[in-house]
C-alpha cells in the first residue's frame, strides 16, 4: 500500500510536468517545454526537395562555415553564417508548427520561402529538430541539430 501511494503520485506529477508526444518523430516525454526546446542555435544537417538531398546545392558552405539559425525569447530570429536574413518567429496551429517571418534580408533562401512560412513540426527535442512544408507544389524538409555555441 506504501509503495502504490508513491507511484501513483509519481504518475500523476509526470504527467502534470511533461509534455506528452505531439509530434510524430517525437520525442514521446519532454521534461522541457517546446519553446525551451527551440531556444537556441540549430544547425543544418539535411535539406530535402521532394525527397531529394539538396543540402551541398542550398548551402554550399556548410561544411565550412557556421550555418546557424538563432531562435531566441520573445519570437526574435537570426540566421548567421550561409544567408544574412533574419525577423520573428511563432507557434501555429497549437504548436503543431513554426512560422518563421521575414524582416529583413533576401527571401530566397531555404528556411523563408517566403515572408511568412509556416513548417510543420515533425520532431523537436533537445538536440534535433525535423521540419517540413509545402511551397509551390514542392515538399520541403529541413533537419537540424542543436548547435552549443
Amino acid at each position: 500500500m506504501f509503495k502504490s501511494k508513491y507511484i501513483l503520485l509519481f504518475l500523476l506529477l509526470a504527467f502534470c510536468f511533461t509534455d506528452c508526444k505531439k509530434y510524430p518523430e517525437g520525442p514521446w516525454i519532454s521534461l522541457r517545454s517546446k519553446e525551451k526546446r527551440l531556444l537556441g542555435n540549430w544547425k543544418v544537417q539535411k535539406y530535402l526537395i521532394d525527397g531529394v538531398d539538396s543540402t551541398s546545392t542550398k548551402f554550399p558552405n556548410l561544411s565550412s562555415s557556421v550555418c546557424v539559425y538563432s531562435f531566441a525569447h520573445y519570437g526574435q530570429y537570426v540566421d548567421d553564417g550561409c544567408y544574412s536574413t533574419g525577423g520573428k518567429w511563432g507557434w501555429g496551429n497549437k504548436k503543431e508548427s513554426l512560422i518563421v517571418g521575414l524582416e529583413f534580408g533576401s527571401i530566397l533562401t531555404p528556411f523563408f520561402l517566403s515572408t511568412s512560412t509556416e513548417w510543420t513540426i515533425l520532431r523537436l527535442s533537445n538536440k534535433d529538430m525535423h521540419l517540413k512544408t509545402t511551397f509551390s507544389s514542392m515538399q520541403y524538409e529541413i533537419f537540424l541539430k542543436k548547435n552549443p555555441k
